[in-house]
C-alpha cells in the first residue's frame, strides 16, 4: 500500500498532481478493519471547475493517434500490476474485491467524462472503463465513492506512473449527494454513474 496514503487521501489528483482541495469538509475514511488511515475532502464546486479546466485543455492533445497508442500500450503493460493493486486495496475497504459491473459502455461523443464509481466495482472493470476511455481521447474525471477513496487513490498513483498528459485523468474524492451532483450539473461534463449489484 501507499507509504504516503493519509497525504493523498486528503488531495484530489488533477492536472497530472496530486492538489490541495479547494473546499474544506473533511470526512474520515475507515477500513474493514475499524482502521482509519486518513480523511477525504469531498470536492466542491471550484474544484470541479479546475478539473474540467485541464480535461479540456488535454482534450487536443489527447487526439493525437501516435501518442494515443503510446499511452495504451503503457497501460496495458501496467494492467496487471494495477489490477493487483486495486484488489488488495478493495480488500482493505470491504473485505473483498468488488463486483463486476455488467453492461457499462461509454457514450461516444467528444468532451470529458465524470465517472461515478461505486465503492464494489471490480478492478477489472474499473481498469477497463478507463482503458475505453483512453482509446476514445476522453478525459476522465474519476468521483469514487467515500468507501473507494483508498483503491481510486491508488489507482490514480499507478495511472500517474504513465507519463499520461496533465488532464487526461483525474480523480476527485467526494459523496453523491454533494461531488456527484455538482459533477452531473456541470455544463460541458458528460456524466456516466456506475452501479454495481
Amino acid at each position: 500500500m501507499l507509504d504516503d496514503l493519509s497525504e493523498k487521501l486528503i488531495t484530489h489528483y488533477v492536472g497530472g498532481a496530486w492538489r490541495a482541495p479547494l473546499a474544506t469538509a473533511a470526512q474520515p475514511v475507515t477500513l474493514v478493519c475499524g482502521r482509519v488511515p486518513g480523511q477525504i475532502v469531498p470536492a466542491g464546486a471550484a474544484d470541479v471547475a479546475r478539473a474540467l479546466a485541464w480535461a479540456e485543455a488535454a482534450q487536443m492533445v489527447m487526439t493525437a493517434p501516435a501518442r494515443q497508442q503510446e499511452w495504451l500500450a503503457a497501460f496495458d503493460a501496467a494492467r496487471p500490476a494495477l489490477l493487483g493493486a486495486l484488489d488488495a486495496a478493495q480488500r482493505l475497504e470491504r473485505g473483498a474485491p468488488g463486483g463486476i459491473v455488467p453492461g457499462t459502455k461509454l457514450s461516444t461523443g467528444p468532451g470529458p467524462l465524470a465517472l461515478l464509481l461505486p465503492a464494489a466495482m471490480s478492478p477489472v472493470a474499473q481498469a477497463g472503463v478507463l482503458r475505453a476511455a483512453l482509446a476514445a481521447a476522453r478525459p476522465v474525471i474519476v468521483k469514487p465513492a467515500p468507501g473507494g477513496a483508498v483503491s481510486a487513490t491508488v489507482l490514480m498513483d499507478h495511472l500517474h506512473r504513465l507519463g499520461l498528459p496533465p488532464g487526461a485523468v483525474a480523480m476527485l474524492q467526494g459523496d453523491g449527494p454533494g461531488t456527484g451532483a455538482v459533477l452531473e450539473h456541470t455544463p460541458g461534463l458528460r456524466t456516466l454513474r456506475l452501479t454495481a449489484r
